[in-house]
């Protein structure tokens, strides 16, 4: 039982780590491309616009996503024995 409980905590580990490094570089791309887009003469305001309306997009996709597995359990917490 302690090995199934070790094994799984490994491997939550292991997709946090996947998400933090997913996380930081869609950051750094969005930086990167938004640097290069003020040193093309962009308005920055006009990027931080552009992003916040992309991330409103985002997120009601994952909304949209969450709601359609709503029904089969993909979110129901997983049981430890």
């Amino acid at each position: 039982m302690g090995a199934q409980w070790s094994a799984r905590s490994l491997e939550d580990q292991r997709q946090g780590r996947r998400r933090n490094h997913d996380r930081h570089r869609c950051s750094q791309a969005i930086y990167a491309e938004g640097l290069r887009l003020v040193e093309a003469g962009i308005n920055p305001m006009d990027i931080k616009r552009g992003i916040d309306a992309a991330v409103e997009v985002m997120l009601e996709a994952v909304k949209n996503v969450r709601e359609a597995h709503q029904g089969q359990g993909a979110d129901r917490p997983r049981s430890r024995p």
